[in-house]
């Protein structure tokens, strides 16, 4: 039996897409609209789900039409997520040309916006006459919404909460400092400078790992590296 959108293949869809493809082929909507009914489904794969439906496990074939969230010929439409409300976020969809820029907010929290880019003709093929061809790539796309929106969001949402999780930076720091010691100097150097966190922790670790006389070249390191005098 297949369940995810991901497992779904030419011959053998997940119930939710074929409830979506029955009912979005009696009705006028486009090839964005499909998208974005395939991109709710993902959602509630990942825990995000349409914000005053009920969770019942499925949703209904109504609750997916894409029209009552279009707005100007974008999409705007609020998620909540399952267990989190931290992680409450709103999904703007926007078609430029044969491109759909696919955006994920956090609602309650100060951090970048996800975003992504697809081609709608990649994943949706509105001429055939076989249901189970009406999507396409189906595992691409689901990766391409969990590994650029939906994980990375939560893992943002996480760290900035300061809850341990499955990200470099949400792993307990004596975790971190053990990966880092691990490192050549270069490597050390390059990962400290992509976060506040990692500068802190790298200062930690030149500091108990060579004593303050190095500690006090790092620092000198670090000025000339700011001045852009380091090669």
């Amino acid at each position: 039996m297949v369940y995810l959108v991901e497992e779904s293949t030419l011959l053998k869809l997940s119930p939710n897409l074929i409830k979506i493809i029955e009912f979005l082929s009696e009705k006028k909507t486009t090839h964005n609209d499909y998208l974005i009914a395939l991109a709710i489904t993902v959602f509630k794969e990942a825990d995000f789900i349409v914000k005053n439906n009920e969770d019942r496990g499925d949703y209904l074939p109504l609750e997916l039409d894409p029209r009552q969230w279009k707005i100007n010929g974008a999409y705007r439409i609020n998620l909540e997520h399952r267990s989190i409300r931290e992680l409450n976020c709103k999904f703007d969809a926007i078609p430029v040309g044969d491109l759909i820029i696919l955006n994920l907010t956090s609602i309650n929290n100060n951090i970048k916006t996800r975003c992504t880019a697809v081609e709608t003709l990649e994943f949706v093929n509105l001429h055939s006459s076989d249901v189970n061809s009406r999507f396409m790539n189906l595992k691409t796309f689901s990766h391409r919404i969990k590994n650029n929106l939906t994980t990375p969001l939560k893992c943002d949402v996480l760290n900035h909460l300061g809850v341990v999780n499955p990200s470099l930076p949400g792993l307990p720091e004596e975790l971190i400092l053990k990966i880092l010691s691990m490192l050549s100097e270069v490597d050390q150097i390059n990962l400290h400078k992509t976060c506040q966190k990692f500068e802190n922790l790298f200062k930690s670790l030149y500091e108990n790992k060579s004593g303050v006389k190095k500690f006090r070249e790092y620092e000198s390191y670090m000025k000339l590296l700011r001045l852009g005098r380091h090669d």
